[in-house]
């Protein structure tokens, strides 16, 4: 058999397997626990004729029935299919078709909508509930489903200091949002956080003010990744000695460097190409192309995407950076985030870290909408930290004194609440271009909670 992801798990069992692997609320499981129950997901997927290549899809929140699926699905060649809980019926209809699902694991916040998939999809045979309520008479039970295996599950506790404490975390992968949301929560400030000791973080840009302020709060090693879905998903790691020579201050270029997303980890090669298709010179700006065995083959059932974004052998990111002399990725932008107003290019994520610095903002999303004087006109939409009160103006101002005049954002939104942010954490700024747009009227962007200041 192909090693697949549960090796890792097979390991962990022959080493570790009386050690606590899982916990799900009130449910705490061995390695040995996990391991059986994965065995029996695997054997029932077997009986209901899955075999290599076959689909099977999960639409659960966070919890044990989900790692289960996780690792069990890939063991023996099957395909995850893993579907963001936050898209709508059609959505999920026309990935399940696409897909060829056959199999959909869902718990009860999604079992009436499994449901209704089921008649909707033709591959689709069979619906897993792995909830806690009484099984429909026309799914499978989870307890069956993992060969007679029970498990309670329930919803984790997060990622607060209170859970930190609680569990004793030692090691924690988080968004940068979910960091943000750390630093303000208020048992930070007595809660016992010595257990951990290491923080990895990616998705999204990390500002430095944020980084800075993280590590002073979290006494432990700084990690960060840079990459995505189709590089599976890994391209660069910005090591913690990176972060302890950038935190130390007494080099200039090591701090510098904390703006960076790191250097190609090993196998992965990374070019950063201009507009013609060259490698772009140390400091070039140009779009990030990546190639290496973990690259994807295609997009299942889309040649043409999948023709545009391999070219050679190399993925084409979509992203813009640059390399500097010592083969750190520094990544500025995405290609469709970039603004051009009045003919001059912007990176929004340089006048997102400006915003940052504010001592009042706890988020912050910068984007273009379509103006007819400028091109595209910069808006700001900004979180304040809780029992803050800075206006819209006064952020102006914070911008201005620190980047050039056509940087600062024409309107900045201060809203209640949170911003937009999909499945992995990251903000939807298609969702903020939407609501501010000239064509959305006031509808939209009054969904957002927007404060006039």
């Amino acid at each position: 058999m192909t090693e697949t992801i549960s090796a890792a798990l097979d390991r962990a069992v022959a080493l570790y397997g009386d050690r606590e692997a899982v916990v799900d609320g009130p449910s705490r499981w061995t390695y040995r626990r996990l391991h059986r129950t994965v065995l029996g997901f695997d054997a029932t997927l077997d009986a209901l004729g899955l075999g290599t290549g076959d689909v099977v899809a999960v639409l659960a929140r966070n919890n044990a029935a989900h790692l289960v699926a996780w690792l069990g699905v890939p063991r023996s060649g099957r395909v995850l299919n893993e579907l963001n809980t936050r898209l709508s019926e059609s959505e999920l209809e026309f990935i399940l078709n696409d897909s060829g699902t056959r199999v959909l694991v869902v718990d009860d916040s999604f079992v009436d909508l499994g449901r209704n998939l089921r008649d909707k999809c033709s591959t689709l045979t069979t619906i897993v509930y792995a909830g806690t309520g009484d099984p429909p008479v026309d799914c499978l039970p989870w307890s069956e489903a993992i060969a007679r295996e029970t498990t309670d599950s329930a919803t984790p506790a997060g990622v607060g200091a209170d859970a930190v404490e609680a569990e004793r975390v030692t090691h924690a992968m988080l968004v940068p949002t979910m960091i943000a949301m750390l630093t303000t929560d208020p048992a930070i400030e007595d809660a016992d956080l010595s257990s951990l000791r290491s923080v990895l973080y990616g998705a999204s840009p990390m500002p430095q003010s944020l980084l800075r302020r993280a590590a002073g709060i979290l006494d432990c090693d700084w990690c960060q990744v840079y990459g995505m879905t189709e590089a599976a998903p890994i391209v660069t790691f910005m090591t913690h000695e990176d972060h302890r020579r950038g935190m130390a201050e007494d080099d200039p270029a090591a701090a510098a460097r904390l703006q960076s997303a790191g250097r190609p980890v090993v196998g992965v090669e990374v070019q950063v190409r201009d507009d013609r298709g060259r490698p772009a010179d140390p400091g070039g700006v140009g779009e990030i192309v990546v190639r290496g065995p973990n690259v994807m083959a295609g997009y299942h059932n889309r040649p043409e995407e999948t023709a545009a974004a391999l070219v050679d052998g190399w993925y084409l990111t979509g992203d813009m950076g640059y390399l500097d002399e010592h083969g750190y990725l520094f990544v500025v932008d995405r290609l469709k985030d970039m603004i051009i107003t009045g003919g001059e290019n912007v990176y929004s994520t340089e006048v997102e870290n400006t915003l940052f610095r504010h001592d009042d903002v706890l988020e912050v999303a910068v984007f273009g909408v379509p103006d007819p004087e400028w091109g595209e006109a910069i808006h700001a939409t900004v979180v304040l930290r809780p029992s803050t009160s800075t206006t819209s103006e006064e952020l102006r101002a914070h911008t201005r004194s620190r980047i050039a005049s056509y940087k600062v954002p024409r309107v900045v939104h201060v809203v209640d609440g949170a911003l937009p942010k999909s499945g992995a954490g990251k903000i939807l700024k298609r969702n903020l271009r939407a609501a501010y747009s000239p064509d959305a009227g006031t509808g939209a962007a009054d969904e957002l909670a927007r404060i006039d200041n």
